[in-house]
Order: C-alpha cells, then sequence, then structure tokens
C-alpha cells in the first residue's frame, strides 16, 4: 500500500439513543422533586450503562486498525493475485461485530464482509483478486464499522491507504496472428528462422538493462571485460508502429466480448511477437489523455511501457485516418505500419492508400477484426480491395480469438505456461 495516513474515526450514537440523556435528566429532576429508591436504581443502571458503552465505542475507535498487503502491484487479465489483511484490535474491548467495505475500484465479488474479533488480538486473511478487466485501478480506501455491544454507539472508521493496481492486456502466442514482414517485397508472416537470416549486425555498443541476452557479442565482452550486445541494421531489420483503432463508433460489444477488448489483445500479442523478435515497436493511439504515442524502441523496459500504454486505452471521438495521418507524420524512414480495426469504412485507409503525410510507411499492413455480428461478406470484400491496392490485409475472426484465450485461460487455471513464440516458431 501507499504511505500510510492517519485513520479517521467517527463516533455517532443511534437516533434512540439520544434521547437516552434527556431521559436521564428528566429522572434526575424527578428524583430531585420526588425522592425514590427506584428511581435511583433506574438513574444508576442507565447512565453506567450510557457510559460504559461510549468508553467501549471510543476505545473501538483508537484500537480498531487494518493492514493491507500486496505483493505485486501489477498483473495480466486472468491472473490471480493475493492480498494479505490484517484486522488488529489493541483496544481492551472485544468488537462483537465489525464490517469491513472494501472502496476498492478493482471489479470484484466481495465488497463487504463482517466478523468479531477479541480484545488485544488480531485476525489474519488472505484475499484472492481475479483480474477480469484490464486498466488501472486503486486498492483501497477502506472503511471499518463497527460498535459497543448496546447498541447505542456506532463507530466508523476511515482508512485512507490506497495502492495503484495495473492489469495489462493478456497476451497470446497464436500461430494465426498477423506479424509484418521484414522487407519492401516481403509478405506474410515471417518465421523465426527466416527473422534472425534476415538481420545485419552492423556495430556493437555496450549492454544496456532491458537488452535482450541473445544479442551479446561474446569476443567483444571478453576483451574489454564487459558486456556488449551487437546492434543490427536498421534498414534491414526495420521498426514497426502499431496504429490502434479506438474511435468508439467503430466497436461493438460490451466488456471482455467487445471488438475494442479483442483489438487490444491482438495489439498486445503483436508488440510482444515483435519485441521478443528483437524489433522496435511503436504505438498509436488514444487513452485518458488523449493520444497515446510510444515511439518504436527496444527492451524490456519498452516492452513495459508498451503493455502498461494498452492497459489504459480508451475509447474516443478521433477518427482512425486522422490517427494514421498523425502517427504518419512521426515515422522513421524503415518504420513499417499495422492498423488493428473493425471497421470496412474504406475511407478510414485512404491516408496508407494515397500515402498521405510527410513520411510513408516502408511497410503497411491492416488487420481487420471480424465480430459474430459482422457481415463476413462485406469484410471479405473490403480486404480483398486493401489487397489490390498494394496493403498487406489480415482477417481474423474474434471467435478464434476467444477460444485462443480460452486455451490461455485453462492452461493458467491448470497451472501450466502458455505456449511461447519459440515453442511456434
Amino acid at each position: 500500500m501507499t504511505e500510510p495516513h492517519a485513520q479517521v474515526a467517527r463516533l455517532k450514537m443511534k437516533g434512540a439513543s439520544r434521547l437516552i440523556p434527556l431521559l436521564w435528566l428528566a429522572m434526575l429532576g424527578v428524583q430531585l422533586a420526588f425522592p425514590y429508591r427506584g428511581w435511583v436504581i433506574m438513574l444508576v443502571g442507565l447512565g453506567g450503562a450510557w457510559l460504559l458503552a461510549r468508553i467501549w465505542a471510543q476505545s473501538l475507535a483508537r484500537g480498531l486498525n487494518l493492514e493491507r498487503e500486496t505483493r505485486f502491484h501489477w498483473s495480466q487479465v486472468g491472473d490471480q493475485m493475493l492480498e494479505r489483511l490484517t484486522l488488529v484490535n489493541r483496544s481492551t474491548f472485544p468488537a462483537p461485530w465489525v464490517e469491513l467495505i472494501d472502496r476498492s475500484s478493482v471489479p470484484m465479488v466481495q465488497r463487504s464482509r463482517a466478523f468479531a474479533i477479541g480484545r488485544s488480538t488480531s485476525l489474519r486473511w488472505r484475499e484472492r483478486i481475479i483480474c477480469r478487466q484490464r486498466g488501472r485501478f486503486v486498492l483501497g480506501p477502506t472503511t471499518l464499522k463497527t460498535g459497543d455491544p448496546f447498541g447505542l454507539f456506532d463507530v466508523e472508521i476511515n482508512l485512507p491507504q490506497t495502492a495503484s493496481l495495473l492489469v495489462l492486456p493478456p497476451v497470446i502466442a497464436w500461430s494465426s496472428l498477423p506479424v509484418l514482414s521484414q522487407g519492401r517485397d516481403e509478405e506474410g508472416r515471417t518465421t523465426r528462422a527466416q527473422a534472425e537470416s534476415g538481420v545485419v549486425a552492423a556495430q556493437v555498443r555496450p549492454y544496456v538493462p532491458g537488452d535482450s541476452l541473445r544479442r551479446i557479442h561474446w569476443p567483444t565482452s571478453a576483451k574489454y571485460g564487459e558486456l556488449h550486445i551487437r546492434q543490427f541494421d536498421r534498414a534491414t531489420r526495420g521498426d514497426w508502429l502499431i496504429v490502434l483503432d479506438m474511435t468508439a463508433s467503430h466497436h461493438t460489444g460490451l466488456g471482455a466480448d467487445s471488438t475494442l477488448e479483442a483489438c487490444v489483445v491482438l495489439a498486445a500479442s503483436v508488440a510482444e511477437y515483435g519485441l521478443t523478435e528483437g524489433r522496435s515497436v511503436g504505438l498509436a493511439s488514444l487513452g485518458p489523455q488523449g493520444l497515446v504515442w510510444l515511439a518504436p524502441r527496444q527492451g524490456e523496459a519498452h516492452r513495459w511501457d508498451a503493455l502498461a500504454a494498452l492497459a489504459e486505452v480508451q475509447p474516443g471521438e478521433m477518427d482512425l485516418a486522422d490517427l494514421i495521418r498523425l502517427a504518419s507524420r512521426r515515422l522513421g524512414g524503415e518504420t513499417s505500419l499495422m492498423a488493428i480495426t473493425p471497421s470496412t469504412r474504406m475511407a478510414q485507409f485512404e491516408p496508407l492508400l494515397a500515402g498521405e503525410g510527410s513520411r510513408r510507411p516502408a511497410r503497411a499492413g491492416v488487420v481487420l477484426l471480424e465480430a459474430e455480428s459482422s457481415a463476413a461478406g462485406e469484410i471479405g470484400r473490403v480486404s480483398e480491395r486493401l489487397r489490390r491496392r498494394g496493403l498487406l490485409t489480415w482477417v481474423i475472426r474474434q471467435a478464434e480469438l476467444s477460444d485462443a484465450l480460452t486455451q490461455r485461460a485453462q492452461h493458467a487455471a491448470a497451472g501450466e505456461k502458455s505456449p511461447s513464440w519459440k515453442q511456434l516458431a
């Protein structure tokens, strides 16, 4: 969790119990006017119960505290996270009932729970959080509600401690996943052997954390006594830029079954593959602050940046054509562009067909997501028109993508690792 803040406790009397002090004063007046032993017993009993209840409630307000511990602050959709909670009662009185209200923004089934805790004791348990939705969430704040056993006072303790949780989109190693080719004249998906044979080592440079260990140049490393890696020729290797369509009107469906989430999974998987193969991968999309732009780069740190950006992309009003134009102005000379969209409007792809922008991509491709409600014939016609005009085109059925995600979830539930790109290559 974040740095602890002072908990705020609030003590309040219940509606009916507010009359007790007035009733006690009235009885005291009657006793003074008409002395009677019975009135004295009632005064002592009622006043004593009210005073004990207040002391009890105040002690619980000062003595109850909740600690939440999360080992990791990031996960992926479909993963499970464990959170350890510790409820401590440092009061001299037991708490006959405690209600814990979790105000976290993480989608979860159980938001509140109730239990009892003895005096000067603690309770520890673990909560299992299933990450069902990508995005950035907040664990906490938390509210504890309790009271005295007489039911006269309510205690509400607000604990403002929070922690950030980033849920990354799922990544799948799928043989049908669209992958941009290496050069201007190649088409289709490249194999691992082709990728390695088409790369030329131009020079070496010192190792930087995040670089692939497979590219270490051992003779140079031995000569200088520190790790050096091979710097590949960018003209041969080429960079990738993924343009993810987040135009709200282009997507259908709700939640995990929407075309929007399917496109995010495709973008994350393509980026993972490219970075695994040692390519520089960039991203252009829409997020909470508008345009999301990541220039093509390599390394583990950039992989984290790309997945974190994809975790927070949101639908917006910017048209895909405008996003492609904007991204084209920032393209490098040997950058290939892949647009991922469920839209079949030809106007969306005119910037690629006409070569608009200050720079043209070295290679351009379009991934058309065929939703279950889409007309397959229409997507086929658009795909054929794009191919005839020189664009690499893939048609991915959302149902097949859902099956791949289901298999990934089954592997995770069984404690098995999903197939990797190395196994599929």
